[in-house]
């Protein structure tokens, strides 16, 4: 069933969010911030996690600032939260409106939800980013939208029946230095969300109501005819083939730059900023005495103090003699590309 943009969202305007309540209402509804997790495009949270959470196994995510070279930094989620009505009001004088942030379910599927940064036309939903590292804007400067919040928007501009969302990312270095802002304009994509999106969510919905989660289990060997497995892994191996090449290429640019910086603590050119400096051990706690007595005592206590599970995924390199590498490159270029990088191991 396709999402039915006609459909007018209902607003909750007796929700404030990050209230208990407003977190009760999310637990029972899938939400903006979930939908990247369910596509398997949030590179920290995962669907067996989410679903531990969404069914009372797993306790909400905490997030608490921590201590780093003897210094307080304050973490992501909370910088973010704290600028976000700072950069709201940004916005606002901006474009000469008023907006504010507000819960929408979905005109005629129930259990879809979204809390918007802010509603400011009919046609347009908000979506604030305020990043702690500045790469992380600078991209967004040049026109870069990360994969989670590009879904995350699709599932808010489904949920409010609009056609566009303002991305918007909003730096600053310190409460009184002026800060850099850039919106980028995302467009709805209908195809994506009626026949990707909305069946991840369908099915993850499934998973929640019927109070199970299929984790994996058993082998499957691809048989040499699937070619549409053989397009989807030779996509992924050219991939990584440029990632190692660009890392390598890095690497190279990285050490000329220590090289050309050797005796400077801070070196600035107005474009990056260089800093040598010196960093303290980690605190190697399992060869602490009293700490591995600690263990030993506990047993297998332990699981009482370890965090929820999570699915993980890896994915190894074969030999190019065997079945899955004469399956997937019958391109010479993509053999010799992988027979090199198979030698290096992993």
């Amino acid at each position: 069933m396709a999402v039915v943009m006609s459909g007018q969202p209902k607003r909750r305007d007796d929700l404030v969010q990050q209230t208990p309540e407003w977190h009760e209402w999310r637990d029972r509804h899938i939400n903006g911030s979930d939908a990247p997790t369910i596509m398997l495009a949030d590179p920290f949270r995962d669907p067996f996690r989410l679903w531990l959470e969404k069914t009372g196994r797993a306790p909400r995510p905490e997030f608490h600032d921590y201590w780093e070279g003897g210094e307080l930094v304050e973490h992501p989620v909370h910088h973010g939260t704290r600028l976000e009505d700072v950069a709201r009001d940004w916005y606002c004088r901006e474009n000469g409106l008023f907006t504010a942030p507000v819960c929408l379910e979905h005109g005629s599927i129930e259990w879809m939800g979204c809390s918007l940064d802010g509603w400011p036309h009919p046609g347009v939903v908000l979506e604030i980013k305020c990043p702690r590292e500045l790469r992380t804007h600078l991209n967004a400067i040049e026109g870069g939208v990360e994969e989670s919040h590009w879904i995350q928007c699709q599932h808010n501009m489904a949920v409010a029946a609009v056609e566009k969302c303002d991305l918007l990312s909003y730096f600053r270095t310190n409460e009184s230095a002026t800060p850099s802002v850039c919106v980028n304009s995302i467009a709805y994509d209908r195809e994506f969300v009626e026949n990707e999106l909305l069946p991840a969510e369908r099915e993850f919905r499934k998973w929640v109501e019927e109070d199970h989660y299929p984790l994996p289990e058993g082998n499957v060997d691809v048989e040499p005819t699937d070619e549409e497995w053989r397009r989807v892994v030779a996509h992924y191996l050219d991939a990584r083939r440029i990632r190692e090449q660009a890392e390598a290429d890095e690497a190279a640019a990285l050490r000329n730059l220590k090289l050309r910086t050797r005796g400077a603590a801070r070196t600035r050119d107005g474009i990056i900023e260089c800093k040598w400096f010196v960093r303290r051990g980690a605190v190697m706690w399992q060869q602490i005495p009293a700490v591995q007595e600690l263990v030993a005592q506990l047993g297998p206590r332990l699981d009482d103090y370890r965090r929820p599970s999570m699915l993980a995924f890896r994915v190894n390199r074969v030999s190019i003699a065997g079945p899955l590498g004469e399956q997937v490159h019958g391109d010479q270029k993509l053999l010799r590309d992988h027979h090199g990088a198979a030698g290096r191991g992993e």
